[in-house]
């Protein structure tokens, strides 16, 4: 009997001993797999870090020549107008596929937005859509084709949620919501609201296209995207918009071209 007890009780302890060293080899395991994990984390994040440090997010302050190419938010921007206190730049890149597609979100799909080619290169849109669709510029009836109207065109829906989900422009922005102005602004100033027309009205905004007038000026910076939307209106013919590209040709709403955002810049 003694000795059957003398072996339960060293089965107990061989049995604790397994179970002590399973316990320890899965904590250890664990922990070199929290190093390996935490590890990872900060490489990411230091890569992260060093890659924003380098991101310009404020201009210098001195004189800035037209088409010159400058840095600015992680993107390579042209210099459209030196205004003194700020500059106003264009995108040197005409807006991708994918960038247009996010910002179109479920509408992505709709292939009237789009024509011939749409590349990660080039992507042209319409600026209306035709026919009776009150959500996309301006329409006169079921038979009409739509007027172009900036607060309705599909160029101005891109360029602003563009903005929105642009990482860099947003950590440079800081959208807060104005009671006085019942609209969302900047809460850092280094981003300036512009005021501009497109032929109808003013509008204010952080990001626009360039307009016709800034494009007859046939400056350098025009050549990296002359088949990209202006933002005036010339006139109404035949129930369709005239509207000019950036090397001065007049299209209808009907014709696609490419958007290059426009964005003013406060000196620091």
């Amino acid at each position: 009997m003694k000795k059957k007890n003398g072996f339960i009780a060293v089965s107990l302890i061989y049995s604790f001993f397994l179970l002590f060293l399973m316990i320890m080899l899965a904590s250890a395991t664990k922990s070199t797999q929290n190093r390996q994990l935490l590890k990872v984390f900060k490489d990411d994040l230091q890569e992260q870090l060093n890659k924003e440090e380098f991101i310009t997010t404020t201009l210098e302050n001195r004189t800035y020549v037209i088409s010159e190419e400058i840095s600015f938010a992680d993107e390579t921007w042209q210099v459209i107008e030196d205004k003194g206190n700020s500059v106003v730049l264009i995108l040197k890149r005409s807006l991708s596929q994918e960038e247009i597609t996010s910002a179109l979100g479920t509408n992505a799909s709709n292939a009237t937005y789009f024509a011939g080619t749409c590349n990660n290169s080039e992507c042209r849109v319409k600026m209306c859509l035709n026919g009776y669709n009150s959500a996309y510029c301006f329409y006169e009836n079921t038979t009409s084709y739509n007027y172009y109207t900036w607060n309705n065109s599909i160029a101005k829906m891109v360029l602003e949620r563009w903005f929105e989900q642009n990482v860099y422009l947003q950590q440079i922005c800081r959208y807060q919501y104005d009671e006085t102005l019942k609209d969302r602004i900047c809460k850092k100033d280094t981003l300036i609201r512009m005021t501009f027309s497109d032929g109808t009205k003013n509008h204010q905004s952080y990001i626009r296209l360039a307009t016709n007038n800034e494009a007859i000026r046939k400056d350098a910076w025009i050549n990296s995207g002359s088949n990209s939307w202006t933002l005036t209106l010339s006139s109404r013919t035949n129930g369709k918009s005239n509207l000019f590209s950036l090397n001065g040709v007049s299209y209808t709403n009907e014709n696609t071209l490419t958007l290059r955002p426009v964005i003013e810049v406060r000196k620091n």
